[in-house]
């Protein structure tokens, strides 16, 4: 079975919080989860200030898992262990306007890597990560790092990349920042790009320079 983990957490450092911050009513959460389109297993950690994040996907019938805060790893395993996950599709709650149409579904190779991340194309904050639970597995023995989970695979997974043109990696759309907020936040109440897709949302950062705040990670 595939499924889709995104981690989720109330303790970011340059911005705490921010997947709770609100939009036109909604969470960058909610719009997140909507967005993709399936259903969505929230990864999320033991610490109480998380609690919120449990609440939210109980009063909305979606599934969470808690775990470590610093083994990310170990939490993504245990999580798609727990859901009975053979393939993960990773993607992270600071993206509220990724694509869920973009998401590969098509996953024959457990031996291999995909992703539209490694070789970017897409504006950061469209990223997802594919890879089987026996790639997991491997990172989870041998990996020595454990805040990011999928420092092993990229490293020794034979890998597919997911790209487009025109190379749109340059831009941002996602939420790190009060800054990155402030833009999203004018992207849907303005332009109601909740309701656009990927090539959309290119096609209004290419027509409105404004909008484009550059990547610089």
């Amino acid at each position: 079975m595939i499924g889709i983990i995104t981690q989720a957490r109330m303790g970011s450092t340059r911005l705490p919080g921010k997947v709770m911050l609100k939009i036109a009513g909604r969470t960058l959460l909610d719009y997140h989860v909507t967005r993709l389109l399936s259903p969505v297993i929230v990864a999320t950690t033991n610490n109480p200030e998380d609690d919120v994040i449990v609440d939210w996907c109980e009063r909305r019938n979606i599934d969470y898992f808690r775990g470590s805060e610093t083994d990310v790893l170990g939490r993504y395993l245990e999580c798609a262990k727990k859901y009975g996950l053979d393939t993960i599709v990773r993607v992270t709650s600071d993206c509220p306007l990724i694509d869920g149409k973009l998401l590969k579904k098509e996953y024959t190779d457990p031996g291999v890597y995909v992703s539209n991340c490694l070789l970017r194309t897409w504006p950061r904050g469209m990223d997802f990560e594919i890879f089987s639970i026996e790639l997991l597995e491997k990172a989870a023995r041998l990996s020595k790092e454990r805040e990011h989970v999928t420092t092993w695979i990229r490293e020794n997974a034979r890998k597919e990349h997911i790209v487009t043109t025109p190379d749109a990696s340059m831009f941002r759309l996602t939420v790190d920042t009060m800054a990155d907020y402030e833009l999203i936040k004018e992207i849907i109440e303005k332009h109601n790009g909740h309701l656009m897709n990927a090539s959309e949302l290119v096609a209004l950062l290419l027509a409105r320079p404004e909008l484009q705040m550059k990547d610089t990670q």
